[in-house]
């Protein structure tokens, strides 16, 4: 039902969230789409769903330990 029904749709399906997260962890680990960063998407994605604040989760994620000792993939 024109732009504002597709922006629902995309919205209420979850998968605008999860591209965000998955686009955020390639690009804080130096990377293009790479399937053996998938379970970090994964863990990433569920962190941002705790609170659903995208700068809430940025901060997070470059806080950890996990970004802040990461090695860029080979």
């Amino acid at each position: 039902e024109g732009p504002a029904g597709l922006a629902d749709l995309a919205l209420s399906s979850g998968r605008v969230e999860y591209c965000a997260v998955q686009r955020w962890i390639n690009f804080a680990n130096g990377s293009k789409l790479d399937p053996r960063i998938d379970s970090v998407t994964s863990h990433a994605y569920a962190d941002f769903q705790t609170d659903g604040n995208l700068k809430a989760f940025i901060l997070r994620q470059v806080t950890s330990p996990l970004f802040r000792m990461r090695r860029p993939l080979e």
